[in-house]
Parts: C-alpha cells; sequence; structure tokens
C-alpha cells in the first residue's frame, strides 16, 4: 500500500489470474481497479511524485505510471523483481532475487 497523500493511495496484487492495482482517493474509503494485466503478483508500488509512480510484477516487469495511475504501461525487466526505492523525482532502484539491482 503506497499513499502519495492523505486521501491517495494505491494497492497492488492478483486476482482472477491477472495483476492488480486498485486506486482510492477517499483516504481508502473505497477502490477502483485502475490496471490488470500478465505482469504476475504485485510485489511494491512507489511513487517519486504525485504523478510519476512504479509498481513490481513478479513476472519481471515494471508497471509505470506518468499520469497519476490513470493509466499504466508495463515494460519487461527480468523476472524474480521484488521491490523498489525513489532515489529522486526520476530514478528508481528496482531489486529482485540473487541480488538483482537496476536503475530505473
Amino acid at each position: 500500500v503506497y499513499f502519495t497523500n492523505k486521501n491517495t493511495g494505491y494497492v497492488g496484487g492478483y486476482g482472477s489470474g491477472t495483476s492488480l492495482i486498485l486506486k482510492t482517493t477517499n483516504e481508502g474509503k473505497s477502490w477502483n481497479k485502475v490496471c490488470s494485466d500478465s505482469s504476475g503478483t504485485i510485489s511494491d508500488i512507489k511513487f517519486s511524485t504525485s504523478s510519476k509512480g512504479i509498481a513490481i510484477g513478479n513476472s519481471g516487469k515494471v508497471i509505470e505510471t506518468s499520469n497519476a495511475g490513470n493509466s499504466w504501461k508495463a515494460k519487461a525487466l527480468q523476472p524474480g523483481m521484488r521491490a523498489a526505492t525513489k532515489v529522486n523525482p526520476n530514478c528508481f532502484f528496482v531489486v529482485g532475487e540473487n541480488g538483482l539491482i537496476y536503475k530505473y
């Protein structure tokens, strides 16, 4: 779960055979699906600004948004990716199994 402000948050997971990203704009009172694809279980979501964020799928994909989660686009990395951390508004480090580290 990652909140960009007190009202807007995101959660990722897996359901009905697809990756899922849900978004709330009312402090978590209700959630709407904003993305589903074949990226595997979403293991982490991080935002560097209120509009720019990434989600990590365990199938080796990073799913990115540049419009506050209204649309998402998947890019392939390598299977086994697990987490991300924000370095600055334009950079994340994505880490995975066996010591994998990508600057994204």
